[in-house]
């Protein structure tokens, strides 16, 4: 190992893609949802796949709560869905309700 060698920050988890990601309609959507449920005290955060697409991770009060969003286009509109592919509701406050209610039963 080699002192004289400068240190190199670590690398960023998600890192976006170079010339823009593509998914700005889907960014746009579960920002919306992160801000609703930050605003109600939980605790979320927006990553993305290897290809660059974005997801939000929900973080319950206990890990078994913690849950994933996704989102898919359909019918040519971005959709907001669970992991297992239902869809939550359209606008981003009923969005957060419906996710607070998993990641948080007892709020």
């Amino acid at each position: 190992m080699s002192f004289d060698i400068p240190a190199r920050p670590a690398p960023a988890l998600d890192p976006a893609p170079a010339g823009g990601s593509g998914y700005g309609a889907e960014e746009a959507l579960l920002q919306g949802i992160a801000v609703e449920l930050t605003a109600l005290g939980e605790r979320v955060m927006i990553r993305r796949t290897g290809e660059g697409r974005p997801f939000l991770c929900a973080i319950g009060v206990l890990p078994r709560f913690n849950e994933e969003i996704n989102v898919v286009r359909r019918g040519g509109e971005v959709r907001a869905v669970w992991s297992w592919s239902e869809e939550l509701p359209v606008h981003p406050g009923e969005a957060a309700a419906a996710i607070r209610r998993v990641i948080n039963p007892t709020a």
